[in-house]
């Protein structure tokens, strides 16, 4: 069946399992811009009885209804185009394939060239998302310079990440009253 271009046009469909002869008052959905008919009663169906054309023409195609983790594509990227030939069916994982672009780019956090999407591996990844970065001699110089509560305003997080990043890199902190004392040219 060639793709429809008019709005409530009644299409002759193959029967099967239960569905109706007829497929009427196509739609398309302004967000997802598929094309989408109105019958609770049909296999394909979602909670609201909304049935996806190309979900439908692909069932008839294939000679047997579609599962919930069956994914149609639209070989030309034309979701308006839905002639037997221009779809394929896949899986979840298969389909994400077919959108991915292969040109790679350079990981945010290290640099290497890489096809994922923002990092080139879960280490890159971890070290990524933290609040912030400090390498374990710039972290241990400030904790012996400056009280914690300075660096946490300076890297802008709270006074316990500065704490827990401490005891991650294992350094020692100095004890509770130190710069209190220091202030006061005490012998701490």
């Amino acid at each position: 069946m060639a793709a429809l271009a008019t709005f409530n046009r009644t299409v002759p469909v193959q029967a099967g399992a239960g569905a109706q002869d007829l497929v009427t008052e196509l739609k398309v959905n302004k967000i997802l811009r598929y094309w989408y008919f109105y019958n609770p009663q049909h296999p394909l169906a979602n909670k609201c009885g909304i049935v996806y054309y190309h979900r439908h023409i692909l069932s008839v195609k294939l000679g047997r209804w579609l599962s919930s983790k069956d994914v149609v594509h639209h070989l030309d990227g034309n979701r308006e185009n839905n002639h037997p030939s221009n779809l394929v069916l896949t899986t979840k994982n298969g389909h994400n394939k077919f959108h991915i672009t292969l040109k790679p780019h350079p990981c945010k956090q290290c640099g290497k060239p890489t096809i994922k999407k923002v990092y080139c591996c879960a280490f890159c990844h971890h070290q990524g998302s933290r609040k912030f970065n400090v390498t374990k001699k710039e972290l241990q110089r400030l904790l012996w310079k400056i009280p914690t509560s300075a660096i946490s305003k300076m890297f802008g997080v709270s006074d316990k990440a500065i704490e827990k990043r401490s005891k991650l890199l294992g350094l020692e902190k100095p004890p509770r009253g130190y710069w209190m004392k220091k202030g006061r040219n005490v012998k701490a």
